[in-house]
C-alpha cells in the first residue's frame, strides 16, 4: 500500500494562492506578491515537486526531504 498522497496542480496552486504563494517559472514555491521564495525551517527553498504540506495553524512549509520532515515532528 503505497503512502505517497498526490495532489493535482490545479489543486496546489488553489492551496498556495490562500496563503498568498504561487509557483513560479523554475518550480519554485514563492511568495505571490514579491516573488520572494518561501523556505523551508531549515532555510532551504522548495520546489513544488518537493512540496510536503504545510504546519497547522503556520506558514511553516515543509519538502518532503526526510531530515525536514524529522525536523518538523521534533519541533512539534
Amino acid at each position: 500500500m503505497s503512502t505517497d498522497v498526490t495532489i493535482e496542480r490545479d489543486a496546489l496552486e488553489t492551496i498556495l494562492a490562500q496563503f498568498d504563494k504561487t509557483i513560479d517559472d523554475q518550480g519554485l514555491i514563492v511568495e505571490a506578491k514579491s516573488g520572494d521564495p518561501v523556505l523551508t525551517p531549515r532555510g532551504e527553498e522548495i520546489a513544488v515537486d518537493d512540496f510536503a504540506g504545510i504546519a497547522d495553524g503556520s506558514e511553516i512549509f515543509v519538502d518532503d526531504n526526510f531530515v525536514s520532515l524529522v525536523d518538523y515532528v521534533e519541533s512539534s
